[in-house]
Formats: C-alpha cells, structure tokens, sequence
C-alpha cells in the first residue's frame, strides 16, 4: 500500500509542478492588462506560449504528448516531468494488481515480502524506467548536480559525446544487476555480479581512449572508492592519489575474492603481494611522508579521525590519541615480557587493570567527556578495552 501510495503522490505531485509550469507560461504569453503590470525584463525571459495549448497537447499516447510538448517549446525539465507523471499512472495501476485489494490494506500491515511479490515488483520498477528512457531519450537523465557529485562525478572530463554513451552503459549495466538482485532469493550468485563488472568495464574499455578510461577508473572503480575511504584521515594530494591508484588497482585486481575463502598459497601469494606493494608506495613517497600514510590509513586511526571531526575536537586530537596508545600498547607488551608462572599471571591482571586506568586518566583531557571517552572506546578506542584481557568463559 505504501509504494503506491509513493507511486501516486509522486505522479500527483509531477503534474501539479507540471501544470503550473504551464498555466505559468499560458500568463506569460497573455498580454498585461496595463504596461505596468509587469516589467520589460520578465516579459522579455518567459516563453511565449498559447494558454489553450494544454488540451491538445495532452491528448494522444505518451510519445505524442513528449513530441508535443517539445514542438510547443517546452523545456526539458517539464517535459520530463509531465510524461513522468503520465508513466507514474500507468504504473502505479499496474502495482495495485499486482497485489488486489492492497488499498484496503490495514494501515498496520505491509505488502507482501514473499519472493515472488518482490520479484515482481521490481521487475515492474525496472519496465518503469525503461518506459521513461524509450520515452525521453537523452532527455530521461535529470542531470541533478547533486545526484552527480555524491556519486563521483562518474563522467567528469569526458567529452560529451562519450559521457552520454557511458550514461547509457552504466545504466543497461545497472538494470541488468537490479534483474539479479530482484530474483527473491537470500543468497545473491556472485559470480553473475562479477561477470556483470567485467563486461560493463570491457563495454566502457571499447568507447574509451586509454587516458580516458584511467580518468573514468580515478572516479569510479571499485580501487579508487576503496582508496578514498582508506585515505581519509591521510588528505592525500591529487598526485599522491594518482601514485597510489596505479600501485593498487593491479593487486585489487588480481586478489579481488568474489566468493569463498582462497587457498592458503593464494593467502600467502597476496601477503607477499602487499609487502611489495607497501615497499613501493615508500618508495614513491619517501620514510616520513609513508609513515605517516601507514599510520593514518590504520583502520583504528581512521575510525579516531572521524570521531573527532564530529565531536569537533582539535585536529590534532586524532594525533595525540595516537601517540597515547602507541605508548600504553608499548607498556602492556613490555609488562608481558617474562610472564610465565601463575603467580606471575595474577600480577600481571592486577598491574594490567592499572595501567588501563592510567590510560583513561590520559584519555579522557583529550575529549573532554566521560561520554566522549565511551564512544571512543567504541570508534578507534578498542585498545583501552583490550588492555586487561577477558576472562576465559565459565566451564560447564
């Protein structure tokens, strides 16, 4: 009941914005009532367009009404918006047979979650967007800026004819792996995914120059996604980024484990892979900046970073809780040393229990807050947990 409802408001929605745009328009093209009704400069920037024109254009099926409204000079945004709005109908009709009675539906129950209602409906959301694109053409992608920047810009710095054709592949590709992911089932055949990224990656390989698919790949491939969540305590320069992508998109590549758990001579091939890949990134950049590339790339590091940034600590912080438990770890490796009797054990807890509390002491000028200090144990701050090792369970 909730997706049509969804399905509905939206098309309700579409048209209102749709129609206002066009009794708007039909206003504009009246002439004022007095020359002061209105200044020059807005007469001058709204398209002239006959008030009347709606019914006409409205009536015949929807590729008439899309090439009526772009003959009467309509911009694309409300073209678009008006045959959405006509598909939403149509489809949303289709949703509520698919499931008879669902707008009587009590409000504390859902639609159905079995196998073959989901297979279903998303197979009719995908004809739903393949309606639109057939109907719009180019035209169907809203281009929304933002939509564009959370995802990458994935075609920035292409030329406009390849960004189009790529818009194309990236979204048959995308239709194609919603059909796998809609198939019902709980476990999703990785190998079809894995598949499916090899030919869309060739299909984009055969539009693309070699410059332009390395640019293409910096923005969106799975190394370069990878790259920016490991880099972001690190802030990376853009060539220092570039360094990196080309040194680990051949080992991803290569060791990238779609199912199942590898051999243990594959786990040892990849370990000895990313020695030598680590050796070559401190070769790129030096002793000093790779130390601090090894420190800020630590998932313990990574996680500290981010707390802090929405605590709105200093930026320092991260730093100096760094360096506080690179010290207390330091202390509980040296405390363990020559540990060997029971005897010995049993110190070893008492004056591992103190030391723990030495570090919150330290830890907690840092942050500021009892609160803090606990979501930071939570985020980065596991080692002052692990500082007194658990007791063993109970024996039954």
């Amino acid at each position: 009941m909730k997706k049509i409802v969804l399905f509905l408001l939206g098309a309700s929605l579409l048209l209102n914005a749709a129609l206002g745009v066009l009794v708007l328009a039909g206003s504009a093209a009246a002439p004022p009532t007095t020359p002061a009704a209105r200044p020059a400069a807005t007469r001058a920037t709204l398209p002239a367009i006959d008030a009347t024109i709606w019914p006409t254009l409205q009536a015949g099926t929807l590729p008439e009404l899309v090439r009526n409204l772009r003959q009467a000079g309509f911009p694309p945004e409300v073209v678009r918006a008006v045959a959405a709005g006509r598909i939403e109908e149509i489809f949303a009709a289709r949703m509520k047979a698919l499931f008879p009675g669902s707008d009587q539906l009590p409000f504390w129950k859902n639609l159905p979650s079995d196998p073959a209602f989901l297979a279903a409906s998303a197979k009719l959301n995908r004809e739903r967007q393949v309606a639109l694109r057939e109907a719009l053409g180019p035209d169907a992608d809203p281009g929304d800026p933002m939509r564009d920047l959370l995802q990458g810009r994935r075609v920035d710095g292409l030329p406009p004819d390849k960004a189009t054709e790529i818009r194309r592949i990236l979204g048959e590709f995308d239709d194609k792996r919603s059909e796998i992911y809609a198939t019902g089932t709980s476990s999703i055949d990785r190998e079809k995914i894995v598949a499916l990224d090899r030919t869309q990656r060739e299909a984009i390989a055969r539009v693309l120059t070699a410059p332009e698919l390395e640019e293409f790949d910096l923005r969106n491939s799975n190394t370069a996604r990878s790259l920016r969540t490991d880099l972001f305590a690190f802030n990376p320069t853009e060539e220092e980024f570039r360094t990196l992508f080309r040194l680990r998109q051949p080992f991803d590549e290569k060791f990238s484990f779609s199912s199942g758990m590898p051999s243990p001579e594959v786990m040892r091939e990849r370990n000895d892979a990313q020695r030598l890949l680590n050796e070559q990134i401190k070769a790129a950049f030096g002793a000093e900046r790779y130390a601090e590339y090894e420190r800020t790339t630590s998932y313990d590091y990574r996680q500290t970073s981010q707390l802090v940034a929405r605590l709105e600590l200093p930026a320092d912080t991260t730093r100096r809780l760094w360096d506080v438990q690179q010290a207390f770890q330091q202390r509980r490796a040296e405390l363990y040393r020559g540990v060997s009797t029971a005897e010995d054990r049993a110190a070893l807890n008492a004056r591992l229990a103190t030391l723990q509390t030495e570090a919150l002491a330290q830890v907690t000028p840092l942050l500021g807050s009892t609160r803090a200090v606990e979501a930071y144990r939570q985020y980065g701050g596991m080692w002052i947990t692990n500082l007194v090792p658990r007791p063993p369970p109970p024996r039954n």
